[in-house]
């Protein structure tokens, strides 16, 4: 099937943006709108975009002129599509709506024109059944802002000719974007992956955790471009809480309820950026937080002798890295006992990723061990501060400080503190990372720490995906990779870091917050009882032959 001409329905930010993408790429392209002074703006405002791609010497001035010249705009919806192989809708996400111009649109278009959605979320098969021709119907799903974005989600509905399927995506080809295929379920594949990461960040938001502390946190240590909060006051938060209603409504999961504080924004106006107001304060363009996070001392004069527990490559890393700022570090290799030398220790790190139980002990000797006033520092993502102190019978000389993904190699720490850690405690451990070099952020302890906790739901809710058939692996860590530019693709991230660790930490979160959104995918359970652990283990979700290549464990099932 042949495209050449394009009508593209709905002339706001999306619509003119994907008009423009198409003009550019060669194609003739028709802008419906029912308000002509809304499509004297998005001409504008495409003629604007692309001067500015002129003035870059990304485009000539003769392309600039020629892509314009491909533009016509009408207010009548029958002139529009006279003549167009492909009609793609961009307007409200609602359904109702959509399903009126549906009702429009089937009078008046040929039998063999393609209709397209950029919905973001709704059902391809229930549009494509109220369009009436079903096998011509796709989803096609452009993100913001189209012309930078080089994601395309290709939705097929349960009756969408492979015919149409090809056209849209041999489409997103020729405009230089990269398709994804994706079957039909509710928020197709990035909207839905994304929903525990943005969930996540909320409910810590709503437990006292200061935004910029959030998505610092995930910044820094999640090696994301913007936290997932700065993130959906950009994205606006109505679409957001949209998405989340409908995923909610769709599948009936816990997994996927909205969270409270949104509701309450979005019926208070603070749905971000737009309204000036959101999980930041937005004046003369400048991003604030409501509130100034916490002020923390810094012993920066000598931390005294440092222990160090542990035998592996971060106890290596912190013996190195200490020892060459001019600490002095004991010889007390992984030896607790009162003979060990730690009784002079003035600060003894625990390093690994031991469990609660298997440290309570542990402390119990360290308390013992170790002078009254030595600081004691848990690593693991597995601990409670507030457990160990009581069992070292020094409450408020215990704190965690834990490194996350550190394969990204970022010299970041988070620092947790328990219910009655003092401040001289976060004092020590600030110095700490000030001579490993590295950037903290200080919070009261949450279970998983804040990055794994907001990172590993989106890692399982890629495996219930999987599992369900949604997309091809590959496709899903390349629909995240691409439409939220993270560093690793979720599934991809599973294998780096253990596919065992992640389930760990759904487990622990599902154990410690009671609450059905952090269960386990099965998925997980099934390959770790399989063995198939991810690169260490040489299989998890891919098949590694060496250590820097992967291929498919099964065929794709879409």
């Amino acid at each position: 099937m042949r495209v050449e001409q394009i009508t593209v329905i709905g002339s706001g930010a999306m619509g003119s943006g994907i008009a423009q993408v198409f003009a550019r790429a060669g194609y003739r392209v028709a802008m419906f709108d029912a308000a002509s002074a809304q499509l004297d703006r998005a001409l504008a405002a495409i003629s604007g975009s692309l001067s500015r791609e002129v003035a870059k010497g990304r485009l000539t001035l003769e392309e600039s002129e020629e892509a314009v010249g491909r533009l016509s705009t009408h207010v009548d919806l029958a002139d529009a599509v006279i003549g167009s192989d492909l009609v793609l809708e961009a307007i409200v996400e609602d359904m109702a709506v959509k399903k009126q111009l549906f009702s429009q649109l089937i009078a008046c278009l040929p039998e063999t024109t393609i209709l397209a959605s950029n919905t973001s979320s709704l059902s391809i098969g229930e549009m494509g059944l109220a369009f009436g021709r079903p096998e011509l119907f796709v989803g096609m799903h452009f993100f913001n802002p189209p012309p930078l974005m080089k994601l395309v989600e290709v939705i097929r509905g349960s009756e969408t000719s492979q015919e149409t399927v090809d056209a849209a995506l041999g489409v997103v080809e020729t405009i230089g974007k990269v398709p994804v295929l994706v079957a039909d379920f509710p928020n197709f594949i990035v909207n839905r992956i994304a929903r525990p990461l943005y969930l996540q960040a909320q409910l810590l938001l709503s437990d006292g955790v200061a935004a910029q502390d959030i998505d610092r946190a995930l910044r820094l240590g999640g090696g994301l471009r913007m936290g997932p909060l700065e993130l959906l006051d950009m994205i606006g938060l109505e679409p957001h809480l949209a998405s989340s209603m409908t995923a909610f409504r769709e599948w009936g999961d816990p997994r996927f309820r909205p969270a409270p504080i949104v509701k309450r924004m979005v019926r208070a106006g603070h749905v971000g950026r737009k309204s000036g107001r959101g999980f930041y304060r937005y004046a003369d363009g400048e991003q604030t937080p409501f509130l100034a996070s916490p002020t923390w001392p810094i012993q920066t004069d000598d931390l005294g002798p440092i222990g160090i527990l542990g035998e592996g490559a971060e106890a290596e890393f912190l013996r190195a890295m200490l020892g060459s700022s001019g600490c002095r570090v004991l010889d007390t290799g992984d030896r607790a006992a009162e003979d060990s030398g730690l009784g002079d220790a003035a600060v003894v790190i625990v390093t690994g990723d031991a469990g609660q139980a298997e440290l309570v002990d542990l402390f119990v000797t360290l308390g013992r061990a170790c002078m009254p006033s030595a600081v004691l520092v848990a690593t693991s993502a597995f601990v409670f501060p507030e457990a160990l102190g009581v069992a070292a019978g020094r409450a408020d000389r215990v704190i965690g400080l834990h490194r996350p993904l550190s394969i990204l190699g970022r010299d970041f720490y988070e620092v947790a503190t328990g219910l009655d850690t003092s401040a001289k405690t976060v004092a020590v451990a600030l110095g700490l990372v000030a001579r490993l070099r590295g950037d903290a952020v200080v919070t009261p302890h949450r279970a998983g720490y804040l990055v794994n906790s907001v990172l590993m739901p989106m890692v399982n809710e890629a495996a219930f995906a999987l599992l369900e058939g949604l997309a091809s692996r590959e496709d899903i860590d390349l629909a995240i990779r691409l439409g939220l530019n993270h560093p690793f693709g979720p599934l991809e991230l599973a294998d780096r870091i253990g596919v065992d660790f992640v389930l760990r930490v759904m487990s622990t979160l599902h154990e410690e917050y009671a609450d059905d959104r952090y269960r386990p995918c099965v998925l997980l359970k099934q390959m770790v009882r399989a063995g198939h652990l991810g690169r260490k283990s040489g299989r998890g979700f891919y098949v590694y032959a060496s250590e820097d290549e992967h291929a498919p464990e099964v065929s794709e099932r879409t």
